[in-house]
């Protein structure tokens, strides 16, 4: 049996117009997959050996099969059975209802503000925020449902990220995961309105990560293991992936381009966005880095980087 999630993408359809999503560029000329198609790569899944699956958009909450979906995923034998939304479908509580009643059985929210003047920058709707956190109000009740949260950092939230993971709490949330935003779609595009300098963000990133408390585990992507302090790398409630995703989750279908491709036994050897520069070369976790985007060493190249010597062992 697979521990690893199977990633199912439903398509690039969404109700929010966030500036940082990187498969914006798809709605152009694609739609969103058929239930068929989905329904041929959970059973895909299936004979692989997957228990757990996640849908993936997009947003999945606005097709009309996703109760179909999860409900086929739940008969084929998966046992844990996700979505990552934006929430705004799940302030209605006979959807949270039916969700439920299909066999849903975990959700990750996308959070990435706490003020409505912000969110509305973000994502371009007036009410979305209001709705997501009804949504997250309407799952707490559901207590054999887990629910975590996504925030993708960015230059409009990274100075509140403190004020994000004070909201996920008040909720009882207790997973968290963190992600650089990746220079495809739209993030590519808004790219040096939304990025944040690693000089920046790494003071903040790590002053919050030293107080996690309220957290049962912070699952951080993307950005180069040198931002990080050294003992971050030791708090067994924190997850740094830089280039392990295989031991977390695999995609079948539902990619425009394969971002990955790996070694025998699934050592990551390439990330088509990202470069390894002659710094990263000197580091002791060159390995398990996937260094930096090419599109961000473009255009500040690598002095902020400091490679980890021996003495990080």
């Amino acid at each position: 049996m697979k521990t690893e999630k199977l990633l199912v993408f439903i398509g690039p359809a969404c109700n929010n117009n966030c500036i940082f999503c990187s498969v914006s560029d798809r709605r152009k000329n694609e739609l969103d997959r058929s239930t068929e198609d989905i329904k041929k790569e959970i059973l895909l899944g299936k004979e692989k050996g997957f228990k757990k699956i996640e849908f993936i958009g997009g947003e999945p909450t606005i097709r009309r099969d996703i109760c179909e979906l999860v409900f086929f995923a739940k008969n084929n034998g998966f046992e844990k059975i996700s979505i990552t939304t934006n929430g705004r479908m799940l302030s209605y509580e006979k959807f949270c209802n039916d969700l439920i009643k299909s066999g849903l059985n975990a959700i990750c929210f996308s959070l990435n503000a706490t003020n409505n003047e912000i969110n509305k920058k973000i994502n371009k709707s007036e009410v979305a925020l209001k709705q997501t956190l009804k949504g997250m109000d309407n799952l707490k009740k559901f207590e054999k449902v887990h629910l975590s949260v996504n925030t993708i950092v960015q230059k409009l939230n990274y100075k509140s990220l403190n004020e994000i993971s004070k909201l996920i709490s008040s909720f009882g949330i207790k997973e968290w995961y963190i992600a650089n935003l990746v220079p495809d779609g739209a993030a590519k595009h808004n790219y040096l309105d939304i990025l944040v300098r690693l000089k920046e963000i790494k003071p903040i990133i790590n002053n919050l990560l030293k107080d996690i408390e309220d957290f049962e585990s912070i699952n951080v992507f993307d950005f180069p293991l040198c931002i990080f302090n050294k003992e971050i790398f030791s708090n067994k409630k924190i997850n740094i992936y830089s280039l392990n995703y295989s031991s977390v989750v695999t995609q079948i279908g539902g990619q425009s381009k394969k971002r990955l491709t790996y070694k025998t036994g699934k050592q990551t050897i390439r990330d088509i966005y990202k470069i390894k520069t002659e710094k990263c070369m000197e580091c002791i976790l060159k390995e398990k880095c996937g260094g930096l985007w090419k599109d961000y060493f473009k255009l500040w190249g690598d002095e902020e980087l400091i490679p980890f010597s021996e003495s990080f062992l």
